[in-house]
């Protein structure tokens, strides 16, 4: 039986030879629009970085041929995928990072589960299966997979987009794996006091040595829940940002790590994402008992705190990574044994600030403190309206007063 044809826009196996300088080389055979099965070639100074390069080779060759071309029901998924990678690299509304998070996306979650199907064959039930079987990265993938079937029901490849009708998939006990819901009054103790058990020393067996940690995870979880920075703007604060006199917080900076630079500071998300946040009492104290350390810190330096430094440093006294706080706060949430409190992260503290102060204050001010334009995307991604209801009996009294003037003796 005859080998079944390389299908348009992918490419065969891939070989890897050792070239005399020491450098490697990963070759295919690319089949392009035209049905043609052509050499393709890159080089790189090992084998995997010389086959992520033919990959990358064979992307931008996919895109570039059907970026301009219409998208049927038999086209393989991939070239649809590539077509919708190379739009994205060519927005310019999306930040760099922003577009190095969705390739990475699209290549470790979306691809795996599509790259053998043509974009008729993925249908409502390949699209729950795969969601199902997902254990990371659950969000954004879908959100990419829906954007990429959106432009095959533009081309009228597919009547609908599969993703809009396939219910977002569930665990074993019929609830979402993280669920987007605020934290209550009883979550804070359990995590303060899993939090008090994961900052005491303790014995590493692999490491043989005892183990400090050095995050100072519960001043990070007071200060997220007193402002309802992201993650980023919270590793971003450097004491030039606080007015601790007057108790505030300029938003203005935000940390995000970009591939080959490390953790690069850069602006707020959003335009309306600069702000100032006043901060509670409690926080103010925090702050000031950190500036006392810091001091007394640069005193025993025989240096200065400067305004510049970053408010929650690591042990190098550069800012934190969010990936490096969220480490500790899973490890901290296993400390708790009186409930299953593993669905917080740290975007939990965000949506707990936001719903405590649309609560009590209404949808404009929830919107305000997060940095948001409007009220709608607080509304609906930050208020969790299961969450306790507002003490109203002053307003309820005044309501049954009047009732109850007339109740029999």
């Amino acid at each position: 039986m005859a080998r079944p044809r390389t299908p348009i826009g992918t490419h065969g196996k891939i070989d890897i030879k050792k070239q005399e300088n020491g450098t490697h080389v990963a070759i295919t055979r690319y089949r392009h629009a035209d049905g043609q099965n052509r050499k393709v070639k890159a080089t790189g100074s090992s084998p995997t970085k010389a086959e992520a390069a033919l990959r990358e080779k064979c992307r931008d060759l996919a895109a570039n041929a059907t970026t301009g071309a219409p998208v049927r029901g038999d086209t393989p998924f991939p070239v649809l995928a590539a077509k919708w990678l190379a739009q994205v690299k060519a927005s310019t509304r999306l930040a760099p990072t922003t577009k190095e998070r969705y390739e990475t996306a699209l290549n470790s979650s979306v691809l795996p589960g599509f790259e053998h199907l043509t974009v008729r064959e993925v249908t409502p039930g390949a699209v729950h299966r795969w969601h199902s079987a997902l254990r990371y990265n659950r969000p954004t993938a879908r959100t990419l997979l829906s954007q990429i079937m959106g432009l095959a029901v533009l081309d009228q490849a597919v009547a609908i987009n599969p993703v809009a009708v396939t219910p977002r998939a569930v665990d074993a006990k019929g609830e979402r794996r993280h669920p987007k819901k605020a934290m209550r009054p009883h979550h804070l103790p359990l995590l303060r006091d899993a939090i008090t058990e994961w900052e005491k020393p303790r014995y590493s067996e692999k490491a043989r040595r005892w183990y400090h940690p050095t995050v100072p995870l519960r001043d990070l979880v007071m200060m997220s829940l007193g402002t309802g920075v992201r993650a980023g703007e919270l590793s971003g604060v450097c004491w030039h940002h606080l007015d601790l006199d007057a108790a505030l917080f300029r938003v203005e900076d935000n940390m995000t790590p970009v591939k080959g630079q490390g953790l690069v500071r850069g602006e707020v998300k959003t335009k309306d994402g600069a702000r100032t946040v006043t901060l509670p009492i409690v926080v103010v104290s925090m702050l000031r008992r950190r500036l006392d350390e810091a001091t007394a810190r640069a005193e025993a330096k025989g240096t200065d705190v400067s305004p510049e430094d970053p408010v929650f440093a690591s042990r190098a006294g550069t800012p934190l990574w969010p990936r490096n706080v969220a480490r500790a706060l899973t490890e901290a949430k296993a400390m708790c044994t009186d409930e299953d409190i593993s669905w917080i992260t740290p975007h939990t503290f965000r949506r707990t600030a936001a719903t405590k102060t649309i609560k009590m204050l209404g949808l404009t001010a929830g919107a305000s403190l997060l940095g948001h334009s409007g009220d709608r995307i607080a509304d609906a991604h930050y208020n969790d309206r299961s969450a306790e209801a507002v003490d109203v009996t002053v307003a309820l009294d005044v309501l049954l007063d009047g009732f109850a003037e007339g109740e029999s003796a």
